[in-house]
């Protein structure tokens, strides 16, 4: 079930998305996601029919010598293993780190040099995962099975997770399966929960057509043909479907959609701070 990783990166994604009000069977919630399935709602402010302020548009991603990434004129993406992954969500008294640079200085406290790290994605109130959260063996919320609006709950939504050193994509209901025959005998490392599914067994998602008119910048995490995991940003505005077919030319045979609309993908440096206005729940790090 699970496919391998290869190759360390050195990279930033900071990832926001806007508020949209969301329902789910028996459990209400406000959903903070990259984009809506309406295009009149504000993606930064959650106000129906405002424009998106200067502060949701990316800034372009510099190519400086030396960056890990690969690029061209739409999109940059780097590939990483899952040994050096680590995922972080709030200190010990249960209160969320909340920003990108908090999160980098606490794994920086446990030992980790910190050379990237990312939003983990779509959260609901309290900086809370709206999904599957595991950090370092821990199950810290549960898969979350519920129908409801928004990117999240687009089917089928998907699980990013790394067992035994081994990372892969399944789907949320075959990860279940998975799990709930997997007796606890393989302990999942890290892994989180979000949706949508943009590629499923090599095939792009067929929720999404070439005639779609939704476009926002968009990134996601992919495992290709080699195991290797493939971390991909657009530069600027995408549909659903560029985004998967993009991963499809990378090679992959599974991707999922983690958020958008205000999105970053830097190069850190050492000694370099991470954004700070960025509010985010789940990061994910690539240490070393």
């Amino acid at each position: 079930m699970m496919a391998a990783l290869v190759t360390a990166a050195a990279t930033v994604i900071g990832i926001l998305g806007g508020c949209t009000s969301v329902s789910t069977a028996g459990q209400p919630s406000r959903e903070i996601s990259a984009d809506t399935l309406s295009d009149d709602v504000d993606l930064a402010t959650g106000r129906e029919g405002g424009a998106t302020p200067e502060a949701a548009v990316a800034e372009p991603i510099e190519q400086e010598e030396n960056s890990p990434f690969d690029s061209d004129d739409e999109f940059s993406w780097l590939r990483t293993s899952p040994a050096s992954i680590r995922m972080v969500w709030r200190d010990e008294q249960g209160a969320a780190y909340g920003q990108l640079e908090r999160g980098r200085r606490a794994l920086n406290q446990l030992g980790h040099d910190v050379v990237a790290i990312a939003s983990g994605g779509i959260y609901a109130p309290g900086l809370r995962p709206l999904g599957l959260y595991v950090e370092n063996g821990v199950e810290m919320t549960p898969l979350n099975l519920a129908e409801g609006s928004g990117n999240f709950f687009l089917q089928p939504n998907g699980v990013f997770s790394i067992v035994g050193g081994v990372a892969a994509i399944d789907r949320t209901a075959q990860f279940s399966e998975w799990h709930s025959n997997n007796s606890n005998q393989d302990q999942i490392d890290w892994a989180l929960q979000s949706g949508p599914m943009l590629v499923i067994d090599g095939e792009a998602n067929p929720l999404f057509t070439h005639s779609s008119e939704s476009t926002h910048i968009r990134n996601a995490v992919a495992v290709d043909t080699e195991g290797n995991v493939v971390l991909i940003r657009s530069k600027g505005l995408v549909t659903m479907r560029q985004l998967a077919d993009r991963c499809l030319e990378l090679g992959a045979t599974d991707a999922l959609y983690l958020d958008g609309t205000i999105a970053r993908l830097d190069w850190v440096r050492t000694g370099l701070a991470v954004p700070i206005n960025i509010p985010v729940a789940t990061m994910i790090a690539v240490v070393e």
